[in-house]
């Protein structure tokens, strides 16, 4: 269940920091699990919008209905002690781990492990689910997160939501059923930063994608510094329909053991139309078939793609 990245100075500052900024604001409340309440979801439906739900060190588990273990509806900063020290296992079984939907929503969460319970090897169908019904994002940060063997995906950001902000910073995605992190919806900015999205495919390597955006409805301004894509089924990336997307030092190297899979990044545009995207300072060794796979169907285009 380990990560492949140990920050744990870094972890340590970035939560202070984090939990400072929120506990300023005015009227939020600062609310401890399990001094206050003797679990997250109990401490999640008490919380106003705004507040603040820290969680000790320790290992957690939650029951919130028969198909998901978590439920945030409103904006909220959830923070643990870091990635490895506050754990949560998922169920295996249940449709979703952690379910993320509401209006308007500003959620923040660091600090913690989402992975398989005790005794199991799997968790959840999709660990995290945003947007699996109607749902408006101002901003989705996941910072010093590691998400780990979802037995479909890791993070689904689903197709009935609008999202203007999401942040990934100090992250691991990795040893998922199939998808480490997937995107749909309507996207206006995604910035990944030093992040992780590796050995993805285990049940299912026709889809072991690392970071995979799956036939967004619109989807521009990415920008991903660092990190690795790296050991997984299918594909490190694959890209469609992704406007305006910028890709600097990188590692998306040694994918492969799919049937046709074995791609550092893959665009092949069947939807409509890509462009404006770069690939700087970045490496694509060692993968089964090619480090790039660009291709179109029909009329559909690619323009404007700078590798260098």
């Amino acid at each position: 269940m380990a990560s492949s990245r140990w920050r744990n100075t870094a972890a340590a500052t970035l939560i202070v920091f984090g939990l400072l900024a929120w506990v300023g604001a005015p009227g939020a409340a600062v609310i401890h699990v399990p001094t206050d309440y003797a679990t997250i979801q109990g401490a999640i439906n008490a919380a106003s919008p705004g507040d603040t739900v820290v969680v000790a060190s320790g290992y957690y588990e939650e029951n919130d209905a028969a198909w998901r273990d978590m439920y945030i509806g409103k904006s909220l900063y959830l923070v643990g002690a870091g990635m490895g020290q506050t754990v949560v296992g998922l169920s295996n079984g249940k449709t979703n781990g952690v379910e993320i939907y509401g209006s308007n929503l500003d959620v923040r969460i660091e600090g913690m492990t989402f992975t398989y319970r005790t005794g199991q090897t799997v968790a959840s169908g999709f660990n995290f689910r945003v947007g699996e019904v109607a749902t408006t994002v101002t901003s989705l940060v996941f910072s010093d997160v590691e998400v780990a063997y979802g037995a479909g995906r890791n993070v689904f950001i689903d197709g009935n939501g609008t999202y203007q902000a999401i942040t990934v910073e100090g992250c691991s995605f990795h040893h998922s059923g199939a998808w480490g992190f997937s995107v749909r919806g309507v996207v206006n900015g995604i910035t990944i930063t030093d992040s992780d999205f590796e050995y993805n495919g285990l049940s299912d390597a026709a889809h072991g994608i690392g970071f995979d955006i799956d036939m967004p409805i619109t989807i521009s301004n990415i920008q991903v510094t660092g990190g690795s894509f790296s050991h997984n089924k299918a594909k490190g990336i694959n890209l469609v329909k992704t406007v305006n997307a910028s890709f600097e030092g990188i590692i998306a190297n040694s994918n492969g053991g799919a049937p046709g899979g074995g791609f550092g990044v893959s665009l092949w545009e069947w939807v409509s139309a890509s462009g404006s995207l770069s690939f700087t300072n970045s490496s694509f060794s060692n993968n089964s078939l090619d480090g790039f796979l660009f291709g179109t169907e029909g009329t559909c285009q690619i323009d404007d793609v700078t590798i260098d």
